[in-house]
């Protein structure tokens, strides 16, 4: 190694023969320098290094290992009266004052003496300066000390030579305990010997290395005036004292400095940080307490604004009754006007107006404090670019060059000013920030009115007079220019003037936000982008809308947005503010996206590269662009950047996964991990909300960006890192809190992914009447097969398949170790990091606080649901299937991209997913599915899609609760089935108003103790009890029983009756019994229904009176619980029961045959009697009424006509000697038979028309009547019982698509009821819609939930079901003819009809033209001839003339 490092080239090849193109050495040198006191000097070694090489030709290689050797000469010098004197020890002191007097310092031992500067003299302050220590360091790559040691007595030169391996810097340091002026330290001729080579060295080269270079550092570090003899030990005891400094000072003394900073911020600032030292970020974000107050006074204000905005909207005046006038005529909003004005009251004055609005006039308060907070803005737009220029993203094309060639950038030195942070700038953000705080106060959520508002404000807000919620309220009237509500011109104006004054365009918290992205600082974007998320956290469209019109060249919105993915993407590494920036901004984006609005999500989509530009740019950008062609393939081949939001979207997520790749190669460490998926999942959340509804043109950008390929990649991290960090914790418990953060995070990020992945498979919706149908219909088709195509090509088959069974193990679903299923694993093939590889719970993982155990594994079903959705919503849509569909291959960027095909999902389906399903079927039963994971088809436009959905937690809770079971088949006994529609829009009602209730309130019952989770079966067991009992009571009576009729009979008389009595104490105890069973049966009645009987009267009527919920909070309330209470005629019936069973105890055993009527009804059978007995209660009634008036009328004929009265055959009542003696003996008879005349007179032709007439009409006509209503009552439910029966076995409840139908097309009629449209599972998913927030729905469950709170359900697939539907992807052309599809076609024949007239008119009028020229050519001809004639008469004429002269010529010569 020497040699290689002395030798010059020529003798390396002469003596060594070592290839100098091979091993290359180059020397670097750096000027002296002289550190004064506490300095240091760094030196960018390979930056020197590069340049050197670069000269030469040369390219660097492997610079890691890069062998170097640094020397120097480092030499202490002491610029005062004396050395000692420098050095503080005596002598007098820098000020010429005389040192202290030993006398006056406190003693200490000779060695240490005290001095004072004059300055600290002053305020009696003495300083120990005698131990003041100069030591010198050498620091390689901000990270490593090379060399340590104290030269304090050091008085010569110090020669040093060090050996690094690959140090990029170099910092040489000195440092001085007590940092006087004259100590010098000089650093002479400091030079590096670079060996480096185009190949890695052997680890023999580099152990060598280490060997010299620990021989050179003793030699380095040997102290200048040791003997010889003395040297070995000396080297020992400088190597002891330089490990002693190297830990007191770079170890001990930073730990001790952060313990003491830790400490005043957590006691005097409240900071309790988790990071060792000084967190300057906090500190400079401490709130001061007058901030506070401020915030308070100003939230005070803005309760008391709003209160009267509210009035004013109602059309009400703020006055001394106003309360009285909301009272009368919206007393459901007192609760909330009350919550506002108990909000506004000002402790401070003692007054409901709050101190600060106190002066001013009364009209003018609301006005007042809106301008304050407008000129809040503005003030806060004002002073941020006050001291720091405003960011440019203004793209320039073509780019142009300085003078070197190289292209200019304006925005090069953008953020060099940031370094120069002086005072002014610092206040002036502090100031903006915390202004930026107080208009996050006033628009946070106030839980306390917005319960209130949610709860008595529906009914204005369907009327439009309120909107969604109170802070929404509260944007609209403080953003009156972004968001503008017919705001009348006088306020306008006065609002407009103090911006025109200050000349500056008017401004507000919406408008804020947009400009403020601009500044340089992130910590002000970050609190911008946090009022940007308060704003957009409920989703109102008006307010969406507003910032998507900030997209002028001076504020445009996308721009800036995309300027915080490009700083976050540029950089290596992150302060915890741009994390966090990127956080709220990529939340901002999901708000501004939310509620699925497909403008914004088009808006996020947009193209930025595309601007206005004029043609000399454009004519210049082409010309540019021609000139590139002309240029070597690496210039053609640069990537641009992202275009737009979406791909800057796609290309963070990809980068972060890179970075987590590259740590996992070189380190173990779960710092930053944690952010990393949290990031992750943020960035998956918004670009699911970014495509949800949805919107095609975002979900193409995504597939394109081939986003799917790095979704396997973060699933391959995310398993090695969990495994690896599970065996960290065997080794460090301190890591666990770290780790149950993290496996929180990485949860949350796996959902996020899977949902992202489902919403990419959502279609939009297809309208019928659209004139674009046929376009728009291929388009979506097509649309649908390459998300198809891609997905089953980018995805991971196995890795998704293998998640469903390792998910499961970890759900709430296998508490039992029983009922784990066993994961799919080859035998044969071993797989490095295999997703099938079983997890395990740590100890701590069950035993954790922050992260509990039901939290994760509530976590683990919800992934286990959406990879078990995502792989079906894929594998079983038409377009798998479609093999055309995956012919040829697709244009793809990523290179080398690792691919999968149908046959690996297809193999994936068999060994991994259908083992799953089989596996739960045969562990339960084949519907236990149905009660975890929800899969419906709706229809949406023309086409039928799947939704998939996690059931509720109630129904996975309870499952097949027996109550619910009961209610369930209730509800399928008494469903409309007039018709398809009527029995859905039944079905659908029911569940809606009871079903969601009743499920909800059994589910809160679960979570309490025994017996209240258990009404269900203590119900059956009481009437189970109670059968037998009653049976056991009256067998026994009818036994033992003793007498019979008496007159002297009395109740209770047991010794009479009962001739033993041990018989009445076994009854009596049997009474007791039967008693305690009929008292659970009612009690458990009541609690497990009339809490829900009362809260689903409550809501029905709260719904039937919207304006008078007020009404609940009094009296009124409790009556009206009572009524709801007793409305339950189950729960009347069973209080019935108990009443008969108490008497029965108390007064005789006999009437214990009462509950024989009880016992019969819980047959079948019996039960159908009661039923139609009920059924038909009122007709009969009315038939025994007719007939008791009838009778009445007979009677009062026979004593207008007949002298004598009649009997009947069971008894005289000829001699009754009243009306009202012989109607009640006509009541009691007269049903029997006929009358019987005694000797009387003889039969006349009256008497024979009375009699008859009476047989006819009463004994007859009556008693048919009656029969025959309650045999036609049987009938009829015989007949709807055949009905109902056949509907359910052969009919699909949902479609309506009978058995034989599908049969016929091979479709298994119990797979498609039980599995495809299971009924339930609809109940279910109205449930979920019900439970759901609106902000976690995707585009097809809003656009359900929609449907239903119209009451339209034309969502259900009548009549159709996609495993028999043809209108899908390859069938358009078999679509039934409508004539509203023949418009298109009508047109096209209109314009060939008039295009063919046009070419019929042109004919003609070429035909007319074409004879005009003829004629023409014709004309030309004949006047050419006649020109012709005309110049040849002229020459014959011009030769005859001369030779006329030729011939008088010749004459005269003649």
């Amino acid at each position: 190694m020497y040699e290689l490092v002395q030798l010059d080239d020529s003798k390396l090849t002469a003596n060594i023969r070592v290839d100098v193109n091979l091993w290359r050495r180059q020397q670097l040198t750096h000027e002296t320098f002289v550190l004064n006191g506490s300095d240091q000097r760094e030196w960018p070694v390979f930056q020197d290094l590069h340049e050197n090489l670069s000269a030469l030709g040369l390219k660097l290689f492997n610079e890691d290992t890069v062998l170097m050797e640094l020397q120097m000469e480092v030499h202490v010098s002491y610029e005062a009266v004396d050395v000692k004197a420098g050095l503080g020890l005596t002598g007098k002191g820098t000020d010429g004052h005389e040192d202290v007097d030993d006398d006056d310092l406190t003693k200490v031992p000779p060695s240490v003496t005290m001095r004072v500067l004059s300055k600290d003299r002053d305020k009696g302050i003495l300083k120990d300066y005698s131990a003041n220590q100069v030591y010198f360091e050498v620091e390689a790559n901000h990270d490593q000390i090379v060399f340590l040691e104290n030269l304090t007595d050091c008085m010569g030169r110090k020669k040093l030579s060090l050996q690094i391996l690959g140090a990029r810097h170099i910092v040489m340091r000195s440092r001085c305990l007590f940092n006087l002026p004259g100590i010098r330290v000089t650093v002479a001729n400091p030079r590096v010997m670079c060996l480096h080579s185009p190949t890695k060295f052997d680890p023999e080269v580099i152990s060598k290395v280490i060997r010299v270079g620990t021989a050179r550092h003793a030699m380095a570090s040997a102290p200048g005036n040791q003997l010889d003899d003395e040297k070995e030990e000396g080297l020992e005891s400088v190597g002891m004292m330089n490990k002693i400094n190297y830990r007191v000072i770079h170890i001990l003394m930073p730990r001790y400095r952060s313990a003491v900073i830790d400490i005043i911020e957590e006691q005097c600032f409240g900071i309790v940080n988790k990071s060792a030292a000084i967190d300057r970020l906090a500190m400079s974000r401490v709130l001061e307490a007058e901030h506070l107050d401020v915030v308070a006074m100003i939230n005070r204000a803005c309760s008391y604004v709003m209160l009267e905005y509210l009035l004013v909207k109602l059309d009400f005046e703020r006055g001394k009754d106003w309360e009285l006038q909301v009272q009368q005529a919206f007393p459901n909003l007192m609760p909330v006007f009350e919550q506002l004005s108990e909000d506004a009251f000002d402790e401070l004055n003692d007054s409901e107006v709050p101190l600060i609005l106190v002066r001013e006039p009364e009209e003018e308060r609301m006005e007042t404090l809106r301008a304050w907070i407008l000129r809040i803005c503005h003030v806060i737009r004002t002073v941020a670019f006050m001291k720091q220029p405003r960011l440019s993203f203004q793209s320039e094309a073509p780019a142009k060059k300085n003078t070197s060639g190289e292209e200019a950038s304006s925005d090069a030195n953008i953020f060099e000013a940031l370094f120069d942070d002086t005072g002014a700038r610092l206040l002036a953000r502090a100031c903006c920030a915390s202004l930026l705080n107080i208009l996050q106060q006033i628009f946070s959520h106030q839980e306390e009115i917005e319960d209130k508002w949610k709860r008595w404000t529906p009914a204005q807000q369907n009327t439009g007079h309120f909107l969604k919620s109170f802070v929404v309220e509260k944007a609209i009237f403080f953003c009156p220019f972004s968001v503008p509500r017919d705001m009348k011109k006088k306020v306008r104006v006065k609002l407009l003037k103090f911006f025109e004054e200050a000349q500056c365009e008017p401004t507000d918290p919406l408008r804020l936000v947009p400009e403020m992205l601009y500044h340089p600082d992130v910590w002000l974007r970050l609190e911008a982008l946090k009022l940007s998320c308060l704003l957009l956290k409920d989703a109102d469209a008006s307010l969406q809308a507003a910032f998507r019109t900030f997209d002028s060249p001076q504020l445009n919105l996308q721009k800036a947005l995309a300027f915080q993915f490009k700083d976050f993407s540029t950089k290596d590494t992150h302060a915890a503010d741009e994390s966090q920036a990127v956080n709220v901004m990529l939340n901002k984006i999901q708000n501004l996206c939310e509620g699925h609005n497909a403008e914004l999500q088009e808006f996020v989509g947009e193209d930025l590269s595309i601007e206005d530009k004029d043609f000399s740019t454009l004519l210049a950008e082409y010309l540019e662009k021609n000139d590139d062609d002309d240029e070597d393939d690496q210039d053609k081949n640069v990537v641009k950047g992202p275009t737009n939001l979406v791909e800057w979207i796609c290309t963070l997520a990809r980068q972060v996964i890179d970075k987590m790749k590259a740590d996992q190669q070189w380190q173990v460490s779960m710092e930053g991990s944690e952010d990393k998926y949290t990031l992750l999942g943020q960035l998956f959340d918004t670009a699911a909300e970014i495509v949800q509804g949805p919107t095609r043109s975002n979900q193409r950008l995504l597939l394109e960006s081939e986003l799917l390929l790095d979704v396997n990649q973060l699933w391959l991290r995310q398993r090695i890192d969990e495994f690896t960090f599970r065996d960290l914790l065997q080794d460090n418990e301190d890591l666990f809190e770290p780790w149950m953060n993290l496996l929180r995070a990485m949860r949350n990020c796996e959902i996020s992914i899977l949902k992202f992945l489902l919403s990419l498979l959502e279609e939009e919706e297809l309208d019928a009447d659209d004139p674009n149908y046929r376009q728009v219909s291929e388009e979506v088709i097509d649309h649908k097969g390459q998300t198809i195509r891609r997905m089953v090509e980018e995805l991971n088959s196995k890795i998704l398949c293998d998640k469903v069974i390792t998910h499961w193990n970890l759900s709430p679903e296998v508490k039992d170790p029983a009922f784990l299923i066993k994961p799919v694993q080859d035998a044969d093939e071993v797989i490095q990091n295999d997703t099938a590889e079983r997890i395990v719970r740590t100890k701590g993982e069950l035993e954790s606080e922050d992260y509990t155990l039901e939290e994760q594994q509530i976590h683990c079903l919800e992934i286990c649901f959406l990879c078990w959705a995502l792989y079906e919503g894929v594998h079983d849509t038409p377009e798998f299937g479609n093999r055309s569909l995956f012919s040829g291959t697709l244009e793809r960027k990523t290179p080398n991209a690792v691919l999968f095909t149908r046959t690996s999902w297809a193999t994936s389906k068999t060994k991994i997913y259908d083992t799953f399903n089989e596996a739960v079927s045969k562990m339960h039963h084949g519907k236990y599915l149905h009660y975890l994971f929800g899969r419906i088809e709706i229809i949406r436009g023309q086409r039928l899609q799947k939704l998939f959905f996690l059931v509720p937690p109630a129904i996975r809770h309870l499952k097949g609760q027996s109550l619910i079971k009961d209610w369930q088949v209730g509800c399928v006994n008494a469903v409309d089935r007039s018709g398809p529609e009527a029995k859905l829009q039944d079905f659908s009602e029911q569940v809606w108003d009871e079903y969601i209730g009743f499920v909800e309130h059994q589910y809160s019952l679960s979570q309490k103790p025994f017996p209240l989770n258990a009404s269900g079966e203590v119900m059956a067991s009481s009437r189970s009890m109670i059968v037998l009992l009653t049976s056991m009571i009256c067998c026994g009576v009818a036994l033992v029983y003793d007498g019979s009729y008496s007159k002297t009979h009395k109740m209770g008389e047991y010794d009479v009756h009962y001739t033993k009595g041990w018989y009445v104490w076994l009854l009596l105890g049997l009474g007791i019994f039967h008693f305690t069973c009929a008292l659970l049966l009612t009690l458990f009645h009541i609690v497990a229904y009339s809490q829900w009987k009362i809260d689903t009267g409550l809501d029905q009527w709260k719904e039937d009176n919207p304006n008078s919920h007020h009404r609940l909070d009094g009296i009124f309330g409790p009556i009206l619980m009572l009524w709801f209470f007793f409305q339950d005629f189950g729960l009347v019936g069973k209080l019935g029961l108990a009443g008969v069973s108490f008497l029965g105890l108390h007064f005789d055993f006999l009437i214990y045959s009462i509950h024989l009527m009880y016992v019969c009804a819980q047959f079948e059978t019996l039960g159908k009697v009661f039923e139609a007995l009920y059924i038909t209660f009122g007709q009969v009634a009315g038939t025994a009424v007719l007939g008791f008036c009838v009778q009445y009328c007979f009677l009062v004929l026979g004593f207008l006509t007949f002298s004598k009265g009649y009997g009947f055959a069971d008894m005289d009542t000829s001699q009754c000697t009243s009306l009202m003696t012989c109607l009640l003996a006509h009541l009691d008879y007269g049903f029997r038979s006929g009358p019987v005349w005694e000797d009387g007179p003889e039969l006349t032709w009256w008497r024979f028309a009375f009699d008859y007439l009476y047989n006819l009409v009463v004994i007859l006509i009556l008693a048919a009547i009656i029969s025959g209503i309650i045999i036609d009552t049987f009938a009829n439910m015989r007949a709807d019982l055949q009905a109902k029966n056949d509907d359910q076995q052969n009919n699909c409840f949902v479609c309506g698509i009978n058995r034989s139908q599908m049969e016929r097309k091979m479709v298994k009629f119990d797979h498609h009821v039980f599995q495809e449209h299971y009924m339930w599972s609809y109940a279910r998913f109205l449930m979920y819609l019900k439970q759901a927030k609106e902000s976690d729905l995707n585009g097809p469950e809003s656009f359900v939930r929609a449907k239903v709170h119209v009451q339209d359900y034309s969502f259900y697939p009548i009549n159709r079901a996609l495993t028999l539907d043809s209108d899908d992807a390859e069938d358009y052309s078999e679509r039934e003819l409508r004539f509203k599809d023949l418009e298109e076609m009508r047109g096209v024949v209109r314009k060939v009809s008039e295009s063919s007239q046009n070419v019929l008119q042109l004919k003609r009028e070429v035909k007319t033209g074409v004879k005009e020229s003829r004629d023409s050519l014709a004309e030309m001809q004949h006047r050419i001839g006649l020109l012709a004639l005309d110049v040849n008469k002229k020459v014959q004429e011009a030769q005859l003339q001369k030779a006329a002269a030729q011939a008088a010529k010749d004459k005269s010569k003649e």
